[in-house]
């Protein structure tokens, strides 16, 4: 795997768990919801980046060889 991609991945996940947890925690918000948030965050992130790596042409469509 390509190094710029794991650091996109790892940049992005980082951002969206940290977004996640900001925009949805509350002050009533338990440890275990603040968990979830951040790694549901993280999920969406890399979701993202994988979307704009193949946007952008940096993964190789399944099947083909890079």
């Amino acid at each position: 795997m390509n190094k710029n991609r794991v650091i996109m991945y790892l940049m992005l996940a980082v951002v969206f768990g940290a977004v996640g947890l900001m925009v949805f925690s509350e002050d009533s918000v338990g440890t275990a919801d603040m968990i979830r948030l951040f790694f549901s965050g993280m999920a969406a992130g890399a979701f993202l980046a994988n979307g704009i790596l193949h946007w952008r042409g940096m993964v190789a469509e399944p099947g083909t060889v890079s």
